[in-house]
């Protein structure tokens, strides 16, 4: 579990990074969301070595974030398919904000990206931050630091 400082404080930022940040991990959950549910499929989407994609489904099962539900294909065995739970699907707005700032500090002209998440109406999906009163809270003022005054806001 991962702490914040030098006091007993927990971080949820850190707990978050203990379930999903492990390499490929936010990738199978992307995977996830654009319809994968089979191991064969995520395999073949993502190529990473199907140990460590068995660790990494294990781990999002054991944490909630994807349940199993068995797959019955005539004339074959039942399988396994993962499915986002609630938790899964929470992760969206995470998962679109990564990809914005993938694209605008990362990605370069000659890479060829993948599709960009998209909202029902077809548009490009893209987060916005708001404070629980409904503030707008753009990258200049935006602070992690609970102890900051409003006063010091301008």
């Amino acid at each position: 579990m991962q702490k914040s400082g030098s006091t007993e404080e927990t971080c949820p930022i850190g707990l978050s990074l203990d379930v999903l940040g492990q390499k490929w991990t936010l990738l199978i959950v992307r995977e996830s969301m654009r319809g994968r549910e089979r191991f064969s499929e995520f395999h073949a989407a993502l190529g990473c070595p199907k140990n460590l994609l068995a660790a990494r489904l294990r781990l999002l099962c054991d944490c909630g974030v994807l349940r199993t539900e068995e797959h019955h294909v005539p004339g074959e065995r039942t399988r396994h398919r993962y499915v986002l739970t609630d938790a899964g699907r929470e992760l969206a707005p995470t998962l679109v904000a990564l990809y914005d700032w993938g694209k605008r500090h990362q990605a370069t002209a000659e890479m060829t990206l993948v599709d960009p998440p998209l909202c029902w109406c077809g548009a490009e999906r893209h987060v916005i931050v708001r404070c629980q009163n409904g503030h707008l809270d753009d990258n200049e003022s935006m602070s992690l630091l609970a102890s900051q005054s409003v006063s010091s806001i301008g």
